[in-house]
């Protein structure tokens, strides 16, 4: 018998099920919008972002799930899924940014995790070689990244061709190891947001002046 024109006959790869649509996402037994909780059953998304051909989200439980043509979920070779995966070994998300680059996700305990095609999650780490700690939000271009840290002030690395990093020279970063100052080469302090875009950057203090560069 055919489903009915307002359901559809969904699969997680096993036995096919039917579910309303809009609801196309099968998690054992029950029929979500989003991603799977872990051990069954719907997810509660707390919030999506995407860029190029990928979308994850996270969920109010601190988990992240991936899905697109090029879907970037950590897996050891990337993959195309029509439907949410998660990302292994990324647990406690607070929130999550999405780019050409990959993925990163800052955690509860201010730490950052980040993931790209064929690549499972790990820590991000600074030019110390320790993990990125008291990390309050990133934000993610086209080809670099800025984390703005719990005491306000800003670090990005990646691309500096057009000194979109806030730095004197021009020079690419592989890691944050430099803080973005001002004209007077003075470290920003008390920003509260920093947004990227194409070879320019953005900054927002806590009260409410907007700073950019790039």
């Amino acid at each position: 018998v055919a489903a009915p024109a307002d359901w559809v006959d969904v699969s997680d790869g096993g036995e096919a099920v039917t579910c309303p649509l809009g609801t196309p996402v099968r998690c054992g037994i029950a029929c979500c919008a989003g991603p799977c909780r872990e051990g069954g059953g719907c997810a509660t998304l707390a919030g999506v972002a995407g860029a190029q051909a990928t979308t994850c989200a996270w969920t109010v439980a601190g988990e992240a799930g991936c899905w697109g043509a090029d879907a970037m979920f950590g897996a050891s070779v990337p993959l195309a899924s029509a439907v949410p995966r998660r990302v292994a070994g990324v647990e406690h998300v607070q929130s999550l940014e999405v780019s050409a680059l990959g993925a990163c996700a800052v955690t509860r305990e201010s730490t950052v995790s980040c993931w790209t095609y064929g690549q499972p999650a790990a820590a991000w780490t600074g030019d110390d070689g320790l993990p990125l700690a008291n990390v309050r939000q990133m934000a993610m271009g086209e080809g670099h990244r800025c984390a703005v840290f719990t005491d306000g002030h800003v670090a990005c690395w990646g691309d500096d061709s057009r000194h979109q990093l806030g730095r004197a020279s021009t020079s690419d970063a592989a890691v944050p190891s430099s803080t973005v100052v001002d004209g007077a080469g003075a470290r920003l302090s008390d920003i509260a947001q920093v947004a990227v875009g194409d070879r320019f950057t953005c900054a927002r203090r806590s009260d409410g002046a907007v700073l950019c560069w790039g």
